[in-house]
């Protein structure tokens, strides 16, 4: 009997972390050691607002526990998150320029971007406030499956486990290693 209910503990927790697919993008020529704040982009995306600051106290804590310091304005670096519970998002940034300064300065085009944030889908983007270029970027599918009931605090609940995991999923693959 023990050994039939320690492999249903196995089969439960293989069957809960295997939902969740964690890729990250990251610039390699990046030294993250030089960079000590952040702050938060005005561009955040999440329909219902307490799982919006569910994912925002998860990453802060993530950055807290590697040394940065989050600041009102701009930071070293500018952090952005998107979350499509319901339906399918596209996330798009303007033009901001790129390394070498204005498009409209150096002659070189700089274009936006833009992506598909599909149901179920956390992103968290890592940008370089100096520069604007995009340092690192965690996606996690199958994160927030579950759709609106029409009550928000119930929804937040439902996810609350589930988006703490992505986070740190996601942050155990950021170039800056935790303190």
């Amino acid at each position: 009997m023990r050994s039939f209910l320690i492999l249903l503990a196995v089969v439960v927790l293989a069957t809960s972390t295997y939902g969740q697919k964690v890729t990250i993008q990251s610039d390699k020529s990046v030294d993250f050691s030089k960079f000590k704040t952040y702050s938060w982009s005005k561009d955040i995306r999440a329909r219902n607002p307490l799982v919006a600051q569910q994912i925002q106290d998860a990453v802060e804590q993530e950055f807290a526990s590697r040394g940065f310091t989050k600041v009102e304005g701009e930071g070293d670096l500018r952090v952005v998150f998107a979350a499509a519970i319901d339906f399918d998002l596209q996330v798009a940034y303007g033009n901001y320029g790129n390394a070498a300064g204005n498009p409209l300065q150096t002659g070189i085009p700089s274009f936006g971007q833009a992506w598909d944030v599909t149901k179920g889908m956390l992103v968290v983007d890592v940008f370089d406030t100096s520069s604007n270029n995009s340092l690192w970027r965690a996606v996690a599918k199958d994160t927030l499956s579950s759709g609106p009931s029409g009550d928000m605090l119930k929804d937040a609940k439902k996810v609350e486990k589930t988006v703490k995991k992505a986070v740190t999923k996601m942050f155990k693959q950021f170039p800056r290693k935790g303190k």
